[in-house]
């Protein structure tokens, strides 16, 4: 994701969230957890939602949902 927003990946999706005023994100297909670990710095509830093992197994060391 990072090469097709050309490194501004976070920057382009986290700065939405302050606009909607979000308490609570769900995500699909989250990969990275770059969303999730925003939502966590910032106390908005995040639960992600993937079928590839290796990111999911990553969000859970995380404690992330």
């Amino acid at each position: 994701m990072q090469l097709l927003y050309k490194g501004q990946y976070h920057k382009r999706f986290t700065k939405l969230f302050p606009v909607l005023k979000a308490k609570k994100i769900t995500e699909l297909c989250f990969g990275d957890t770059i969303i999730a670990n925003y939502c966590k710095q910032n106390k908005i509830e995040w639960t992600g939602y993937d079928v590839n093992l290796p990111f999911i197994k990553t969000a859970q060391k995380a404690n992330l949902n």
